[in-house]
């Protein structure tokens, strides 16, 4: 799908649309007064960040968290981090992150600082911004420059991994990335989002998710590059900049060359209960970023219907939508950058619910053409059936690539269960990909009656968005947040976590991002840009944004080349993702390696890394060396091939998946026989995730345990087919020049098997995906001789026709009924004395070429073989005159 989308399939009311878009601006300007007037903690903080300050005290609290609270209690943090900065470097001459050290040693006293003339404070704040400002911009230009060299096709096939370990992620991500995923996405622990400060360097412990830390999104980016190079394409990583700390995650995403960040105006408020006041101030910063730093961001919306009624509240979706688009603008946020969330968790029994999920999906589509919409898969009626999950998994593929999608979540089988182990992120990867294959473009061919469900539908959708807009208006955001009006959930604006966070600005505040991260701030002509900024989170997707100027900023020109001089902080305009990260700051962090643990004592004040407490303070460029050698290498893994066991989502957990019926009728007594017989069969921890009656007293279920069992993957010696393979032609050639007459060959199904569809794949002068049979060699004479044929009459026509070889197919193999058939050929030929005078060859989709060997043929072909394998096998043994020898 090329976007801007230019289908109007569902003859949509335009007046209503930009009514909609109207409304929804009205609602924003609403609040932007509230917005604009304040900053949070967790603003300043990210202020900080990107002006360079990195690490933890030595009671493992950020730094950052460490120079906000002191200006919190000097009273000054309404003025701006930013102007503390400044002022401290002026007099001092300390730059940000030796000032943030010597605060955290109470060496520097902030209530102490002397004023300085306001444009001096200013242009010293823009100074120590411009390092950031050029990283990001940087990060941008290596992402287009990689993105240009291949990005895949919409929809985007988005991954999730969540293994808790950012090193097994890396494993399960390079894995999906070659499976096909094209955005690999990694889920936060649990809570994380209720977290005020932001953990630091990387971590392996994680609960439900990883812990976002600016090291592991360096890790995760760097093996996606590897891994992008190695396939061709740009693979997108992703994360989470929501909940408390929302503007500190947005700004080390930019740094870390994040390419898509979930950001919804409203999700925090409505499902972590964070305060709203608190959300639409981080909100608006993080947008900025996000935008400057060309991030696709997602919203929520496909939340909603979680916890309402899809068929009742879908309106709701297409009014959040179009809240957060003007959100976005207000933050400079171009469309192409607006990743809107959608859903329609329809009940899946309900009669024609394909239909209204086809009508919800196009009207998003239609109402927001440029948007890089996200299309989130089902898991309200997904249930441990993963049987049935992939059905459920595969309408919602064809629903996504058929109302062009650009952004599809791919849906688990196992969505109901738990987080995906990598085979079912495979699984379901390879279900998606062939959805879209076979209907890459039936949503061109498709029209919808004027009259027809999926119309009538999406036209009263929008009706009803744009009432409830309506209503909005009139009472205001706030208001209406605290009636519940989204997703049934009801907040106050004085309530939820966070609220003790937001600062009134004075009319002294600075924040010199504010200004420097605005739409046409970026240079032209600089390296690797021409004169317009483009948009580019997505493939394919890049235009001038339009109607927005350059913003007018004093001296920018004089003060980027200004803080270049010694003396200043240093500017460093890289060039590509391969420059170092962040600044060689002096001090932050703790000595000695970080180990993992649980989150201790208060979120204020312990960090989820687990850093080990400490007298010293270690550089960040330390800290990363000994806890991650090389910056981001990812640590060896060593696999012990002497005892390997089933792999789940992390090396050695011996996780399994098991589907079994049981003769008894369901019940709670037939569940406990399912999983009593998973323990006796030697699995552990069985659990039974789904079971369901086939009638008749019967009873199928579908279990996941663990087996402590392993396997010496090192002694293992398979048997295989080894000869040289040839091209028809030259196989041709050979029989002419070598063996100077027809090779004979004669095959056939044998005894009760009546599907001839291998042999004939095989024999027939047509073949079989391009590769022609047999009977089309003319060095080749091939007698088909069909379905259900004796063993005994086959080795009459081979003796007949002089054959050389004897090819037998097996297609039915119930009660092993291939194995019976193929040992009485032998048996036959052995009692006739004639076994070593025909070449013996098997095949069937239940065959290869080490039970062939068992069972007394010369070789055995399975699935994906063709005539020119089997040719080239029996020429071989021809030349080597060993017609009967392996």
């Amino acid at each position: 799908m090329v976007r801007p989308y230019t289908e109007r399939k569902l003859a949509l009311d335009p007046n209503l649309i930009a009514r909609g878009r109207e409304l929804a601006g009205q609602i924003v300007a609403q609040v932007t007064p509230f917005i604009l007037s304040h900053t949070t903690v967790s603003v300043e903080r990210a202020v900080l960040r990107l002006c360079g300050i990195d690490g933890v005290s030595r009671e493992g609290i950020p730094l950052a968290n460490v120079v906000v609270d002191a200006l919190q209690d000097a009273g000054m943090a309404a003025d701006g981090a930013a102007r503390a900065l400044a002022r401290i470097f002026l007099h001092y001459g300390k730059p940000p992150q030796e000032a943030a050290a010597a605060v955290e040693r109470g060496e520097l006293s902030l209530s102490d600082l002397p004023d300085f003339p306001a444009a001096e404070v200013e242009e010293e704040a823009r100074r120590l911004a411009f390092p950031a400002v050029e990283k990001i911009l940087a990060q941008r230009r290596e992402r287009e420059v990689r993105m240009a060299r291949g990005a895949g096709k919409e929809p985007y096939l988005y991954v999730i991994v969540a293994t808790g370990n950012i090193y097994e992620d890396v494993v399960q991500a390079r894995a999906a990335a070659r499976q096909g995923a094209d955005i690999v996405a990694v889920i936060r622990s649990t809570g994380q989002s209720l977290l005020d400060y932001v953990p630091y360097g990387p971590t392996t412990e994680g609960f439900g998710g990883t812990f976002a830390t600016q090291a592991n999104f360096r890790i995760m980016r760097q093996a996606l590059d590897e891994v992008g190079e190695e396939l061709g394409r740009y693979i997108r990583l992703t994360n989470y900049a929501s909940g408390l700390c929302m503007p500190e995650i947005a700004a080390m995403g930019a740094l870390e060359r994040l390419d898509v960040m979930l950001n919804d105006s409203m999700y925090g408020i409505i499902f972590r209960d964070i305060n709203m006041q608190r959300t639409f101030i981080d909100q608006y910063f993080s947008r900025l970023i996000h935008g400057f730093a060309g991030i696709i961001i997602n919203t929520g919306e496909d939340n909603y219907l979680t916890t309402a009624d899809a068929m009742e509240a879908a309106h709701t979706v297409l009014a959040s939508n179009f809240i957060n688009e003007q959100f976005a603008f207000l933050a400079g946020l171009p469309e192409e950058q607006q990743g809107l969330g959608h859903a329609m968790e329809i009940n899946p029994e309900g009669e024609d619910s394909f239909l209204y999920e086809i009508a919800q999906a196009e009207l998003i589509r239609e109402v927001f053409p440029r948007s890089p919409l996200k299309y989130m898969p089902p898991t309200k009626y997904m249930t441990g059936n993963i049987f049935r999950g992939q059905v459920q998994d595969a309408l919602f593929n064809a629903a996504s690539v058929m109302t062009g999608q650009s952004i599809h979540l791919l849906g688990m089988l196992t969505e109901a269960i738990h987080t995906p182990l990598l085979q079912d992120r495979a699984l379901s990867l390879e279900a998606a990909r062939l959805v879209f294959q076979t209907m890459r473009h039936v949503g061109g061919e498709i029209q919808f009656k004027a009259d027809g469900i999926i119309r009538q539908r999406a036209s009263a959708t929008l009706r009803k968005a744009v009432s409830m807009l309506e209503a909005i208006n009139g009472m205001g955001l706030f208001a209406a947040l605290e009636k519940g009006m989204f997703a049934d959930i009801s907040r106050h604006r004085q309530g939820g976590r966070g609220l003790d966070g937001v600062i009134g600005k004075t009319s002294h505040y600075l924040n010199p991002f504010l200004e420097l991260l605005q739409p046409g701030t970026i240079r032209p002509n600089g390296p690797g840009v021409d004169g317009t900024v483009k948009v580019s989170g997505l493939a394919g997707v890049e235009r001038a944004v339009e109607g927005q100027g350059p913003t007018n900023i004093p001296n920018l020109e004089r003060a980027l080349d200004q803080a270049q001089v010694s003396g200043s902080v240093e500017a460093r305009a890289e060039g590509s993702a391969e420059a170092e990260g962040e600044d060689q700051a002096e001090t932050a962090g703790l000595a000695g390696t970080q180990t993992p643990a649980e989150a201790q004592g208060p979120a204020e004040t312990r960090v989820m890394a687990g850093i080990e407490d400490s007298a010293e303070v270690q550089s960040p460029a330390e800290a990363r060396d000994s806890q991650n050698p090389g910056g981001v290498s990812v640590p060896s893994r060593k696999i012990d091939l002497s005892s390997v066991r089933p792999y789940g989502d992390t090396l050695d957990d011996g996780m399994v998946q098991l589907s079994l019926t049981l003769p008894v009728p369901l019940g709670e007594e037939a569940r406990e026989a399912a999983r009593r017989w998973a323990s006796r069969s030697g699995f552990r921890d069985p659990q039974v995730v789904h079971a369901e009656t086939l009638g008749e007293g019967f009873s199928f279920f579908v279990l996941y345990a663990r087996s402590d069992v392993s396997v010496d993957f090192s002694r293992i010696k398979v048997p295989k087919l080894s000869h040289q393979r040839w091209e028809k032609a030259e196989i041709e050639a050979l029989i002419r020049e070598n063996i100077g007459r027809k090779l004979v060959i004669v095959g056939a199904c044998i005894e009760s098997d009546a599907h001839t569809v291998g042999i004939d794949a095989i024999m027939n002068m047509k073949g079989y995906n391009g590769h022609k049979g047999l009977e089309s060699y003319h060095g080749i004479e091939a007698h088909n001789l069909g379905a259900q044929v004796s063993c005994e009459d086959l080795l009459a026509q081979a003796d007949a026709v002089g054959a050389d070889a004897i090819l037998i197919s097996q297609v039915v193999t119930q009660k092993d009924i291939h194995v019976r058939n193929l040992t009485r050929m032998v048996e036959i030929l052995e009692l006739e004395g004639l076994r070593q005078r025909f070449l013996l060859v098997c095949g069937g989709p239940r065959l290869n070429y080490e039970l062939a060997k068992e069972l007394g043929y010369d070789a055995g072909f399975g699935p994906g073989s063709y005539a020119e394998d089997v040719a080239s096998f029996i020429l071989d043994r021809m030349l080597r005159r060993q017609p009967c020898q392996s």
